[in-house]
């Protein structure tokens, strides 16, 4: 009994999570910031902003491994672009229905998969799934703010291929974000 609620009490949220979750949020928007420096051309710079954000998401998700990690994750780095960089409001839109799909996913997956530990599905290859989802939503929605809110002018094939690299990019963002996110979480779980 005191071992079950010990383990239900380790699942909630901390002060220690959020502050990991709002660190990722903040190195995703560095990480872009510093790339910008290198000059990579429209759209293809989003390509890249994919792998940096699903390795974000993923060793952040890997390092908490508790339920409703994305969904913050998302939230600190939307707030961050809304109030740091003057980001457009209906990003908001994209953080609280892209992250809660993604959540939902992932609960479903952690259930059904892992019925024993559900949050084993942070530490396992279905995150490659997670983030190939988390990606797609984050691109398509950053697109249709490009096409229909901000007016800026991109022929199609070029969003075709930009976003068939940021399918390739977000699998080694992927691949790269749960093997450090596994050994971060060995480092706080001791």
């Amino acid at each position: 009994m005191a071992e079950a609620k010990a383990k239900k009490g380790n699942l909630k949220f901390n002060a220690v999570d959020l502050i990991t979750c709002v660190v990722f949020a903040a190195l995703v928007r560095v990480l872009f910031l510093v790339f910008k420096m290198a000059g990579v051309v429209f759209p293809f710079n989003h390509s890249f902003m994919q792998m940096f954000s699903t390795f974000c998401f993923t060793a952040c998700c890997a390092v908490v491994k508790k339920k409703w990690t994305c969904f913050y994750y998302t939230i600190g780095w939307v707030a961050i672009d809304f109030f740091l960089q003057g980001e457009h409001w209906l990003y908001w839109i994209y953080a609280f229905v892209g992250s809660l799909i993604v959540e939902f996913i992932m609960d479903a997956v952690g259930k059904s998969k892992f019925p024993d530990d559900p949050t084993d599905v942070y530490h396992s290859n279905w995150m490659y799934l997670f983030g190939f989802i988390y990606m797609c939503f984050y691109f398509w929605f950053t697109f249709w703010m490009i096409f229909n809110v901000f007016l800026v002018p991109c022929e199609v094939w070029m969003m075709l291929v930009a976003f068939l690299g940021a399918v390739v990019l977000s699998l080694l963002g992927t691949k790269l974000g749960l093997a450090v996110g596994i050994q971060g979480h060995k480092l706080t779980s001791n």
